[in-house]
């Protein structure tokens, strides 16, 4: 690898770095298990598992409706879920709500159409002390443990059932796969130059015969 390559990947590793930490849209990952079925269920079994993901703009502006803050998002924003031997969804987000009163912080996003029915994560009701500090969009997970309330409900015409939650993540940003990659890439070539300079010459025959 010449001194060019050397730069370039220096360069890509710096303006990487320079990224912001929560650059939009933010993703989180679930999982979880059905606990309560009514009506069909939507096809999902009483003690299936859940996993799934949800996507929302970092920088949407929020304004205030009675004791929530609001957060309305794009249809590109998805709630995606996933049944174990079951159905699979992907819902447009609609809102995602902040309450912060004390002793009553409240979390939730709404997800719904017309033709599948809604989603609503819900995180309620704190077990010690305030967890939601601001009304400000979380763009890191709260913690699951500290609320006594942690569910996703899902309704439709014929049906639906409600997932406990197990899990709530961050899901690592496409910036930071980059600069994992271009890291592993840069170490590799470092090595592999390393191994040329090591190597002993190889000796070089010329035509013809000494004069």
């Amino acid at each position: 690898m010449g001194r060019n390559s050397f730069a370039l990947l220096f360069l890509s590793l710096v303006v990487l770095a320079s990224l912001p930490a929560n650059a939009s849209p933010v993703v989180f990952a679930f999982s979880g298990t059905v606990d309560l079925v009514w009506g069909s269920g939507a096809d999902a079994a009483l003690g299936a598992g859940v996993s799934g993901s949800y996507s929302f703009d970092s920088a949407s502006a929020g304004f205030l409706l009675s004791d929530y803050m609001r957060y309305n998002q794009a249809p590109d924003s998805l709630f995606s879920l996933s049944v174990s031997g079951g159905p699979d969804f992907s819902i447009p987000i609609v809102f995602i709500g902040i309450k912060d009163v004390p002793g009553d912080n409240r979390y939730l996003v709404d997800a719904e159409t017309l033709e599948l029915g809604s989603f609503v994560l819900w995180l309620m009701s704190p077990v010690t002390d305030d967890v939601i500090a601001s009304m400000d969009l979380p763009l890191h997970p709260l913690p699951l443990a500290q609320f006594a309330t942690h569910e996703i409900w899902y309704n439709a015409a014929s049906g639906g059932f409600r997932t406990t939650l197990a899990s709530l993540t961050e899901t690592p940003e496409p910036s930071a796969f980059a600069l994992m990659g271009l890291g592993v890439f840069g170490l590799a070539a470092v090595r592999a130059r390393k191994r040329r300079l090591a190597r002993p010459p190889r000796p070089r025959f010329r035509s013809g015969t000494d004069s």
